[in-house]
């Protein structure tokens, strides 16, 4: 590893904890606020809307142009906030980045002024009569639907998102990260403002930090500057987790030149330890998801069946989609090849050198972690996630790889049953 990590962990408030991570290699600082959500029809559309409003204005600086004055000012930092949906929880970020305290050359403590402003953007917002600024509101509800008919232009992730609302229909996974387009068009500023108040007083909030500060200063710089409501911040949202039923079998014509075919599966199953996150990953790694893959060499090189073939195995739920492009001509041979390659592994039929090939490109996965620092960032608020919330680090797991035995990988195949086969196909077809 290029670097060993050490993430420290604490609770720093009721609800409320700071991971961080000290290294010397960079010469900017990341700090992230993560409020960890249940995905909901109800809330999801109005927590994405609000990173948008509150970051467009804030009482202290009431406009893009003086908040963006602000920020050039300490040295183009950056304050930005988004939503995420991990498994069946949505995730809404606030993000703040700038460079060391040490390159500023007038003195500034620029981490004191950048926690500062990130507060000013979360805490205390832009209100007309206390409430949002119903220009600013509308203006970005039309901005955040405008984003959200754009993604049907990426047909390889709309095809993929079709499956998932096919497959898990009624159930939270099915949601986009961003709500429905009808939720944010029914959102209005004292809905917005009532959410708004649960956000922060409600939820848990992971805090993560990287960069060369020590854990003790990053905590002392948060408790001056960041202020957060008082609130139990509970989440009651438990994973759906169901066994394929009857298949569903769904084809939908679109202006597409190439098809699209997703295989969706479920597991009964959601890993609750290293070494079973470990046996995922190095199963698709074999299964599809490297050029030395089952799914690259045979179904896409040697039966040139599929322009690209992977699969996107998300463990906090439970499901696995294998997505593919391809001639729709070769629907049938397609779909068979891909089953055929998951029941060869499911027979226990997996060469050594596939397995040294994947365990080799896993390990090598796990270097590139410390490559930048929402990388970093990244891997330790995914494991915050699971379970036992422990972060543990690449090296950690790097370590672990060879004790993995092919029963293992076969056991990881097993658990996985076909529900859903999606069809995206050219309308004249």
């Amino acid at each position: 590893m290029a670097e060993k990590l050490n993430y420290i962990s604490e609770n720093i408030k009721a609800g409320i904890r700071l991971n961080s991570l000290k290294t010397d290699r960079f010469k900017t600082n990341l700090l992230t606020i993560n409020v960890i959500t249940p995905l909901k029809e109800e809330t999801a559309s109005r927590f994405s809307l609000l990173t948008d409003v509150l970051t467009a204005a804030c009482e202290k600086y009431p406009s893009l142009v003086e908040l963006g004055k602000r920020m050039a000012d300490l040295y183009s930092a950056s304050v930005n906030a988004f939503v995420q949906k991990k498994g069946e929880k949505q995730i809404v970020v606030f993000e703040l980045s700038l460079i060391n305290n040490e390159y500023a050359y007038d003195g500034t403590d620029l981490f004191d002024e950048g926690t500062k402003l990130l507060s000013e953007v979360m805490l205390h917002p832009y209100l007309k009569n206390g409430k949002f600024d119903t220009e600013i509101v509308d203006r970005e509800k039309k901005n955040l639907i405008d984003s959200m008919k754009e993604k049907i232009n990426n047909k390889a992730s709309f095809a993929n998102d079709r499956c998932g609302e096919i497959m898990c229909e009624g159930e939270p996974f099915a949601l986009d990260a961003n709500g429905t387009i009808p939720a944010v068009e029914k959102t209005t500023v004292d809905s917005l403002m009532d959410s708004y108040k649960e956000l922060f007083s409600k939820y848990p909030i992971e805090i993560f930090y990287a960069g060369s500060m020590s854990h003790e200063d990053v905590k002392s710089y948060i408790n001056k500057n960041i202020h957060f409501p008082e609130g139990e911040r509970n989440i009651t949202s438990q994973t759906v987790i169901k066994e394929a039923g009857e298949l569903k079998e769904v084809e939908e014509s679109f202006d597409v030149s190439q098809g699209k075919l997703i295989l969706g599966f479920r597991t009964d199953f959601v890993p609750k330890t290293d070494e079973e996150l470990l046996d995922i990953q190095l199963f698709c790694d074999i299964f599809g998801s490297s050029p030395t893959s089952k799914l690259f060499m045979n179904v896409r090189e040697k039966l040139s069946l599929c322009y690209y073939c992977r699969p996107i195995y998300t463990a906090l739920k439970g499901v696995m989609l294998v997505s593919s492009g391809i001639e729709t001509s070769n629907f049938e041979k397609a779909k068979t090849a891909i089953l055929t390659e998951l029941d060869a592994m499911k027979n226990g039929n997996i060469s050594d050198e596939e397995m040294e090939n994947g365990k080799r490109s896993v390990i090598n996965s796990f270097k590139m972690v410390t490559d930048n620092l929402g990388g970093i960032i990244s891997w330790g608020s995914v494991r915050r996630l699971y379970t036992d919330g422990r972060i543990a680090t690449p090296e950690e797991f790097a370590e672990k790889v060879d004790g993995i035995t092919k029963e293992r990988i076969v056991a990881v195949a097993n658990r996985l049953m076909l529900d859903t086969v999606y069809l995206l196909k050219g309308e004249a077809e």
